[in-house]
């Protein structure tokens, strides 16, 4: 899900549960990162976050979008590193082709000053989300998610 629209708090008096989630969101994680596209992640999860607590004082439903993409922006970020810790992301990268390294480099930015990258809904959205929703109720994906994690794939049924 993607906001429609991003609002910042303009110049209210903070509200605590604000200034406290503001203070919980590190701008100095995505320096340290050597990995561009982590600080990337890193970067729009603070971005969105901030963009979330600017709007708690004034909260209505047209802001939910903001909590559901600083969720799963963190989400992201926890999966990958997830997946590098537990060795998953190593297991696989040999299926990989390695790709050409890039001519290009993005210059790094501030993440004391992140903005969201989409502050203004893209029509094809809509799309993604009705696909998502499709495959959330999907009875194929609801089978899957009810195998049991201690089963390895090697033993599992066709079913």
């Amino acid at each position: 899900m993607i906001v429609s629209t991003v609002s910042y708090n303009s110049g209210q008096a903070p509200d605590p549960r604000a200034a406290a989630m503001r203070r919980r969101i590190s701008a100095e994680i995505p320096s340290r990162t050597g990995h561009r596209i982590i600080r990337e992640l890193y970067e729009q999860f603070i971005a969105y976050a901030r963009a979330y607590s600017d709007a708690i004082a004034n909260y209505t439903p047209h802001d939910e979008p903001l909590t559901g993409v600083t969720i799963r922006a963190s989400r992201a970020i926890t999966y990958i590193c997830d997946a590098i810790t537990n060795g998953a992301a190593a297991a696989r990268v040999i299926l990989i082709e390695p790709g050409e390294p890039p001519t290009e480099f993005e210059a790094l930015h501030d993440p004391a000053d992140s903005k969201p990258f989409m502050p203004e809904p893209d029509p094809v959205c809509s799309e993604w989300d009705a696909l998502g929703d499709r495959l959330e109720q999907s009875p194929a994906l609801e089978a899957w998610v009810a195998v049991d994690d201690d089963i390895p794939a090697s033993r599992w049924t066709p079913e």
